[in-house]
């Protein structure tokens, strides 16, 4: 049976305590916390938008979501895979922002596997609309 490493989450001691469940473990590896890596874009960004990061007190972005705007904002095809709760929601939101700030006519889709997280994504995404002209919605 895999021994759950020390000071571990509940949940995961359950899990590791179920024999069945345990068998099927072939590694497990408990990674230390590192210091969060921010970074600067290199595209512009509308003033609107940057204003309403602040207000969020969302001054700086990661690393990860300052390259994935510059190269979604490059037209680059974008994939970020990070843990979970790491900004990602931020990757695909403020290009999309970005463009539909800039340009009237632009649309995006987005597609969810679940209502539930379409619903999420949608609420995080009115949090970081930064005025009138830009409108969201469920199908």
């Amino acid at each position: 049976m895999t021994k759950p490493p020390a000071n571990s989450d509940p949940l995961l001691s359950a899990f590791l305590s179920n024999e069945l469940l345990a068998a099927q473990i072939a590694h497990m590896e408990v990674l230390e916390p590192s210091e969060a890596r921010y970074g600067e874009i290199a595209s512009p960004m509308h003033t609107q938008l940057r204003d309403r990061l602040e207000k969020m007190g969302l001054e700086k972005l990661y690393s990860h979501q300052a390259q994935a705007y510059d190269a979604a904002m490059r037209g680059k095809d974008v994939v970020v895979v990070t843990g979970t709760n790491s900004g990602k929601t931020l990757c695909y939101n403020l290009p999309a922002l970005q463009w539909s700030l800039t340009e009237p006519a632009a649309r995006m889709f987005y597609l969810f596997p679940t209502k539930a997280l379409a619903q999420d994504q949608m609420g995080k995404l009115e949090e970081l609309i930064p005025g009138p002209q830009v409108k969201v919605g469920t199908y």
